[in-house]
């Protein structure tokens, strides 16, 4: 595969049903999809076949029993001989804060192999979620949304995430506002949405936010769409003002400054030692 293609953004938000929730199976002889990213969460599960993937630059084999995790700001490209896959796709608010905490890190989505055991209960309640979407029945909606929960739940257990401490409240705020910053970056999200999404005031949050990070809600922010620029310069063809606005800078003059500020060195001069 070619991993300097033009990277585009895929809309999923239209094949989510009215259960907030979008899954199919998939068969194909031979397929293959160049760099993109979705504006939703997906987790792809393969059943047979084998391929490649590039996720965030990095390549991976994929065989049965492999599963991935891809937030929003992730970008990948495919390519699949003789494979099935289950693909399932749903929105931030479907999802728990410590599945959010963990699989929103700026840095790349996360893939493994499962086998045996593990990889049969996980393809078995995948099963049940695919006939429940595809048949609608009474309760069909809750019944999705708990399946749902259930994978998460095993995705937690498969990627070994510890379970939060239920004592440390402003650890957990904390959390929720990184994760929220790492998924929503592109809307640039002032420090104000941030409060208003946790509840809170933004006076609270600046303190709380600087004390607990060691740094200022801009920039933190600022640093987010910095390293993902960084990782569209290294993985894509798109041009430095693409990359601007596709990590979320709404000014190429104020995108340039930062830039070199932070990286010391241009977005051009940085590609082209790549």
């Amino acid at each position: 595969m070619n991993s300097t293609k033009n990277a585009k953004m895929m809309d999923k938000y239209g094949d989510l049903s009215g259960l907030g929730i979008f899954i199919e199976k998939k068969t194909f002889d031979s397929y293959s999809w160049p760099l993109h990213w979705h504006n939703c969460w997906e987790l792809e599960i393969v059943l047979s076949g084998s391929g490649k993937q590039i996720l965030n630059g990095t390549e991976y084999d994929i065989c049965p029993g492999t599963v991935y995790v891809l937030n929003p700001t992730d970008f990948h490209e495919i390519s699949f001989e003789n494979v099935t896959v289950y693909n399932i796709s749903f929105p931030d608010e479907m999802l728990p804060a410590d599945f959010t905490q963990y699989f929103s890190g700026i840095g790349g989505g996360l893939i493994k192999t499962l086998d045996g055991e593990q990889f049969k209960n996980f393809r078995q309640i995948c099963d049940i979620l695919y006939y429940e979407s595809t048949n609608p029945q009474k309760h069909g909606e809750k019944s999705c949304k708990l399946l749902l929960e259930l994978i998460m739940i095993h995705l937690l257990r498969i990627f070994d995430v510890k379970q939060p401490s239920k004592n440390d409240s402003k650890k957990a705020l904390i959390g929720s506002a990184v994760s929220y910053v790492n998924i929503h970056f592109r809307e640039n999200p002032t420090l104000s949405d941030t409060a208003a999404y946790l509840g809170i005031t933004p006076n609270y949050l600046s303190e709380e936010f600087h004390a607990a990070t060691g740094k200022k809600y801009k920039e933190y922010l600022n640093e987010v769409r910095l390293m993902y620029a960084k990782r569209l310069l290294s993985s894509s063809s798109l041009s430095i003002t693409e990359i601007c606005f596709a990590s979320g800078f709404s000014s190429l003059s104020n995108f340039l400054r930062v830039f070199k500020a932070h990286f010391g060195v241009s977005p051009q001069a940085l590609k082209n030692s790549l």
